[in-house]
């Protein structure tokens, strides 16, 4: 289980890393923006952190998207087969 762990960490810190060039945005600025350390963004992004619901919430709101746009896209996920 720990090696699955490890791939969605890693899926999740690369879908907020997209995300958050997209918005122009730097580790530092959401990091300040979200109420967390940019060393913990850092680590989140590289894969090494496994984020709360509520890091992610806040992630989210900082960066003016959804919890659902930081979310990768998974086989067999129901999200991404949903119309």
């Amino acid at each position: 289980m720990a090696a699955t762990e490890t791939s969605i960490q890693r899926k999740f810190g690369q879908r907020l890393r997209e995300v958050r060039k997209q918005k122009g945005t730097s580790q530092e600025k959401l990091a300040a923006d979200a109420g967390v350390s940019r060393t913990y963004v850092s680590d989140i992004e590289r894969g090494a952190r496994n984020v709360s619901l509520t890091t992610v919430e806040g992630l989210a709101a900082a960066l003016g998207v959804t919890m659902a746009e930081l979310m990768p896209d998974w086989p067999n996920s129901t999200a991404a087969e949903s119309p």
